[in-house]
């Protein structure tokens, strides 16, 4: 009785896989009628929703090294003006320099995510950390002319620009993430 069982099992497993071979054939188009019929091709809305989502894909490709990038950039700035000393010296100087370039840091950064071209669901967020990365740029290129001037001022007091920086680090960090997050939320 167990040899039948197993011959009975045998057979079963070659006739599914007669079977598996002549779906493969026939949906190969080498099957044995000589009429065959044309596969499906996609719909337009099913090709539009693939090319919709290969666009996203692309941008987020796009997107994502520079929010990674606007973070270390923001990460930076408490350290450009570490060590700023309460009058004007060379600490001021070499903040100022700092600042400079983290400032021209970001004004690339923000050139480089505005030359996307966001899906339409993404373009608002896009201006919106675009703006914002460029309002942080120019607030450095600011606090960096006030420090080079050497004068002190509130603007330049070296407890209010690491309130600053502090600040505009949260700023920049936020933004990096309210891209990411929103490419997270309408990436399937």
């Amino acid at each position: 009785m167990e040899n039948k069982t197993r011959i009975g099992r045998r057979g079963s497993v070659v006739a599914g896989m007669f079977v598996a071979v002549m779906v493969v054939l026939t949906l190969a188009g080498c099957g044995g009628s000589t009429a065959t019929t044309p596969s499906p091709s996609p719909s337009p809305s099913e090709s539009s929703l693939a090319s919709r989502l290969a666009a996203l894909k692309a941008y987020k490709d796009q997107v994502q090294p520079i929010a990674t990038q606007l973070t270390t950039t923001a990460t930076s700035l408490p350290a450009a003006v570490k060590g700023l000393n309460t009058r004007p010296d060379s600490t001021w100087t070499a903040s100022a320099t700092k600042l400079e370039a983290v400032a021209t840091e970001l004004g690339a950064e923000a050139a480089s995510l505005a030359a996307l071209t966001p899906p339409s669901a993404l373009a608002p967020v896009q201006a919106a950390a675009v703006k914002g990365i460029q309002d942080a740029q120019a607030a450095l290129t600011k606090t960096a002319a006030a420090l080079n001037k050497r004068v002190v001022t509130s603007a330049t007091r070296s407890a209010a620009i690491q309130s600053q920086m502090d600040t505009l680090k949260t700023q920049i960090s936020g933004l990096s993430d309210k891209v990411t997050s929103a490419l997270d939320s309408v990436t399937p």
